[in-house]
């Protein structure tokens, strides 16, 4: 993913390189802060209900007579996906249509663990609720690093396009110094002048290392030969092997989405 809350995990690794010097610190720390949570079972992401009862007429709600609450009309209304809910004045029923989201819960007493404490402090959670939404935005909001705002009680995530995920993977590909030193690879340089290691934004997620030789190395994975150099991924390595094979796996399932609707929108001809 690209934002978690604002908070960037490495936005400039999403396309070519960039003069951006790649900010994802504070996201490793929250993905570590993530992975200690469910460990210690602090709380865990699961299904949450919604479409609660509200005025008539909105948010697709429909005030119903009290014959709504019969048997069989709460059976044809669950056949379309909809459910009645009594309101409060007794005599009347709404009917919804149930809304199915995803939550953070915390367990009880975990709220002022220091897990979930400095997480979302990161993340610029409102602290001690017991439940947090999940929300899947085009666009996160900004920084909250750089532009303070009051805390939220949603996680709003900002994915990555198979595309963009392709090119934060590669940060994570070793280069050879001798095509650096040849103008095939730019150097990575940030708009301070400083260089900086592109490896240490997939650290512990993804790692191609290279090496030179008529042969691929014995411990690899898989290979790839390219101007005098094996690409390989250490089959040791099983966060790599991992990663690899899901993204291998969401590239087909791309292909197989844009096929179902009509195929690609650009082809070439074929020779060209």
């Amino acid at each position: 993913m690209e934002r978690l809350n604002g908070v960037p995990n490495a936005v400039s690794a999403s396309g070519p390189l960039s003069k951006e010097r790649p900010d994802f610190e504070r996201f490793l720390r929250i993905a570590e802060l993530l992975q200690a949570v469910q460990d210690r079972e602090l709380a865990a992401v699961r299904k949450g209900g919604g479409g609660g009862g509200g005025g008539a007429g909105r948010g697709g709600q429909r005030a119903v007579p009290g014959g709504g609450g019969r048997p069989a009309a709460a059976v044809e209304a669950t056949k379309n996906g909809l459910e009645y809910r009594p309101r409060e004045d007794g005599k009347t029923w709404v009917l919804v249509r149930p809304e199915r989201r995803l939550i953070i819960s915390v367990s009880p007493g975990a709220e002022t663990s220091p897990e979930m404490t400095e997480l979302e402090g990161l993340l610029n959670l409102t602290p001690g609720r017991k439940t947090h939404d999940i929300v899947v935005a085009a666009r996160g909001g900004p920084d909250p690093l750089k532009f303070p705002s009051p805390p939220s009680e949603e996680l709003r995530i900002v994915p990555r396009s198979t595309a963009q995920v392709l090119f934060y993977m590669s940060n994570g590909v070793e280069v050879p110094a001798a095509h650096v030193c040849n103008g095939l690879v730019p150097p990575s340089v940030g708009s301070d002048g400083q260089p900086y290691d592109p490896g240490e934004i997939t650290r512990g997620l993804f790692a191609v290392h290279a090496c030179k030789g008529h042969k691929p190395p014995p411990h690899a994975y898989v290979a790839v030969r390219y101007r005098d150099h094996w690409y390989y991924i250490d089959e040791r390595d099983q966060d790599s092997k991992a990663n690899f094979a899901l993204v291998f796996h969401l590239g087909r399932l791309d292909f197989a989405r844009q096929t179902l609707n009509g195929g690609p929108t650009l082809t070439l001809p074929v020779g060209k």
